[in-house]
Parts: structure tokens; C-alpha cells; sequence
């Protein structure tokens, strides 16, 4: 998974300040668990239930509605993809098996997008449609059924 190179030096930084409070505890210079629980003085990991449980409370304090942890990773997919980041890299960071399984959850979840930056990616070019008036529209169908040759129904 890739984290922005702002938050891995926080986690080192954040790191040492373990290391240091480690050793002032007389536990040595080793440390295990990144996010030990402080009310099991540092030496186990928080369990599932107290992380969701701290979600809860602080989406309520905001004033967001009931979220669970896993909420989190949906919010950073659609952000990313709504940042325009490749579905591929976007599977990449989820880990699923396959970029059908990614685009399925979340490819409807990103309204209007699609279109944004269309001229930019072809270059600039804003004129890349004809004249519409002179290309004739075809039907296959006629008055009998299917038709073999192409008809000109209308012209745009």
C-alpha cells in the first residue's frame, strides 16, 4: 500500500517517540505495536471493538452519522478515483484480486464523472467533433423489418 511520504515521516517520527517512551518504562528499545491501547499500559493493541467504538463517538461529536472503520476504506477509494487516480492503482491499494471487483463497488458511486478533462487528455484540441450537420444518420430498420442496405433516415 502506498502512504504519502508526509504521513511516513510522521510514523517514524511517531515511532521514536515509542521507542523512547519504551525505554523510559525499562521495556528496552523494541517496539511491537505502533498503536498500543493506553489503558493496557502500552503493551497490547487496541482491540476492534474499542476502534469502532471511538468511530462511532467521533463521527457523533462531528455530527456525521453512525460510521463503522470500514466505512474509511470506502471513502478513501471513491476520493481516489474521484481524484482521477488510475482504477488500477486504486485496486492496488483495496488489494482485490481483480479491477472488475473494484470498478463494480465503486464506479457508480462518482456522479458526473467521466467527461472532466476530455479536451485536456486529447491534447487541447476542443474542435475534435464535425460539422454534425452534414453526416446522415443510418437506420437498419424498414418499413418491412430489418433492411440489408443501409437507409439514410435523417440528417443531424
Amino acid at each position: 500500500m502506498y502512504l504519502p511520504a508526509f504521513l511516513v515521516n510522521e510514523l517514524k517520527d511517531y515511532r521514536v517517540y515509542l521507542t523512547k517512551e519504551s525505554l523510559k518504562a525499562g521495556r528496552g528499545a523494541s517496539v511491537d505495536l505502533l498503536f498500543p491501547d493506553p489503558e493496557e499500559k502500552g503493551l497490547w493493541p487496541f482491540s476492534q471493538r474499542k476502534v469502532q467504538a471511538l468511530v462511532k463517538r467521533v463521527c457523533k461529536a462531528s455530527g456525521l452519522g453512525e460510521r463503522n472503520p470500514h466505512d474509511l476504506r470506502h471513502t478513501n477509494a471513491t476520493l481516489l478515483l474521484m481524484a482521477h487516480q488510475s482504477p488500477g492503482y486504486v485496486q492496488q491499494q483495496l488489494g482485490h484480486s481483480s479491477i472488475s471487483i473494484t470498478m463494480d463497488i465503486y464506479c457508480h458511486r462518482i456522479p458526473g464523472e467521466g467527461r472532466n478533462g476530455l479536451e485536456e487528455a486529447l491534447g487541447g484540441c476542443t474542435d475534435v467533433v464535425p460539422n454534425l450537420n452534414q453526416i446522415p444518420i443510418f437506420s437498419h430498420k424498414s418499413k418491412k423489418g430489418l433492411s440489408k442496405s443501409l437507409k439514410p433516415l435523417r440528417k443531424i
